[in-house]
């Protein structure tokens, strides 16, 4: 009789998180990046929201295009390793904001203030 001891989620590399996350990674919408978790590394302080992102531009060099990042500085910035490319607006807790400072980046929203002027104005004929 063995018994399987499994490692916890702070102690696993980053290969690990990308073999047991990756699929899903690369499968979200846009790239949203995946979160695995608030994790405390060891020599870290405490533990800190943790994502995996797969960046397309980056899929030809050696780590796939994966990143295993945390959200640094005071604007919680979310990063691609290799490239420098941002991630953080992707996540679905900063959505709505990104949407109201960046409305050329979401034509729905457009399209829907669009669509409530059009009301409004039948309704106040």
């Amino acid at each position: 009789m063995t018994i399987e001891v499994q490692k916890p989620r702070d102690l696993w590399t980053d290969e690990e998180f990308i073999a047991a996350h990756g699929a899903e990674a690369r499968a979200a919408p846009r790239g949203r990046p995946i979160f695995l978790g608030n994790l405390q590394r060891p020599d870290w302080t405490g533990a800190i929201p943790t994502y995996l992102i797969w960046c397309p531009p980056c899929k030809i060099r050696p780590n796939g295009g994966f990143t295993v990042a945390h959200e640094a500085g005071y604007g919680r910035r979310l990063k691609c390793s290799a490239c420098r490319k941002r991630y953080d607006q992707l996540l679905p807790s900063r959505r709505v904001k990104d949407t109201l400072q960046n409305p050329h980046r979401h034509p729905q929203l457009i399209f829907t203030l669009a669509l409530l002027a059009i009301l409004t104005a039948l309704v106040l004929r």
